[in-house]
């Protein structure tokens, strides 16, 4: 009997599949999206930073200040020395103040 070689499109389907394991192994090895926010106080009321991707809320007092950010980041946010200032990104609470 003479062995076969295999089809193309079977060659094509295993080197398909070989490239789909390759790149999802480097997803799950990619560590995670970390983010993170410190409040500062200074004149003018409290600089926000940090970094993250997404929707940052900042929360001074009653009133809402929403920016989109993608990397590192930085606003100064008029707020009074004894207001309650809260750093929320994409829902998840980063920082608060006091």
């Amino acid at each position: 009997m003479v062995p076969t070689r295999p089809s193309r499109g079977v060659a094509g389907l295993a080197l398909l599949l070989a490239l789909l394991v390759a790149v999802l192994v480097a997803l799950v090895a990619s560590p995670p999206q970390r983010a993170d926010a410190t409040i500062t106080s200074g004149a003018g009321g409290v600089t926000v930073s940090g970094t993250g991707v997404g929707r940052l809320v900042v929360l001074v007092g009653g009133e809402r200040h929403e920016l989109e950010v993608d990397g590192t980041f930085a606003r100064l946010v008029p707020a009074g020395s004894d207001e309650v200032v809260t750093v929320i990104l994409d829902g998840e609470t980063l920082a608060r103040r006091p």
